[in-house]
């Protein structure tokens, strides 16, 4: 099957994240209870989160150019091997099954290296930077955390919404979700992603709740061109905190329909 058929068909409604997950590390009761609480209030906007492929993602990417960049390399299945055990794909679709949203993750063991490192090698975008990477592609970091963030670290990025599915709250739940999946799974030490300088201007970084951002990756000569980035990131105590806050809220207000413009 071709990846345009892939991206054109509909599915049949696909069963919701929460019926494929498994809970590995961290506090059950607290995970459980956002992801059923985050799963509800985006069927309530109308999407539903489920698990994918990358080859999808790859897809979906290409069928919607109009408004998503060409995908980063780092998921990318043409350049990585990216499997079950060290990635995850989570894709939105309506209630007819067509894709409107995306976020993925990858787990990267960094316990001899660290973010900078992999950033200036461009081992976090490829499995193989001297067969892959572009003639000239360079990234410099500049960040004074980034050679810290090493360990067990999740890496989460293919963020996208469909224009109309844009303005209702979405990345406020698929954020946390993301980075709460990969606690679950990988009981890792960080979890770290970038965000444009241009990005952060427009206040995107204020909807996702990361707990630390930091200027100083630049990107030059890549699949997007000349690009600067912030660092963001949090740690597990962050990351549980976040939820704890999230559902405390909602228990509070009854739902967090007041995030729908987030």
């Amino acid at each position: 099957m071709s990846l345009e058929h892939v991206a054109a068909v509909a599915t049949v409604q696909p069963a919701d994240f929460i019926s494929h997950l498994s809970i590995k590390y961290g506090s059950r009761d607290l995970l459980a209870r956002y992801f059923l609480l985050a799963g509800r209030r985006l069927r309530e906007r109308g999407v539903v989160l489920t698990f994918g492929t990358f080859r999808e993602l790859l897809a979906i990417n290409e069928a919607n150019r109009s408004n998503w960049l060409p995908l980063t390399p780092t998921f990318n299945c043409l350049y990585n091997e990216l499997d079950g055990d060290t990635s995850f794909c989570l894709i939105g679709r309506d209630t007819s099954g067509v894709a409107v949203a995306s976020h993925a993750g990858r787990l990267f063991d960094w316990r001899s290296g660290s973010f900078a490192e992999a950033a200036e090698s461009l081992r976090l975008f490829y499995d193989k930077p001297e067969r892959d990477a572009l003639t000239g592609e360079t990234c410099k970091v500049t960040s004074v955390t980034a050679p810290y963030l090493g360990g067990m670290v999740s890496y989460t990025g293919a963020v996208w919404y469909r224009p109309d599915y844009r303005g209702l709250g979405l990345p406020f739940y698929v954020s946390r979700i993301a980075r709460a999946y990969a606690y679950a799974q990988w009981r890792v030490d960080h979890a770290v992603g970038m965000v444009s300088n241009a990005n952060v201007a427009k206040g995107l970084t204020d909807k996702t709740g990361n707990s630390h951002i930091e200027r100083g990756v630049h990107s030059r000569g890549s699949t997007h061109g000349d690009v600067d980035y912030h660092i963001v990131w949090s740690t597990p105590r962050e990351i549980f905190a976040q939820l704890t806050a999230v559902l405390a809220g909602d228990e509070g207000r009854g739902s967090m329909i007041d995030q729908r413009r987030a």
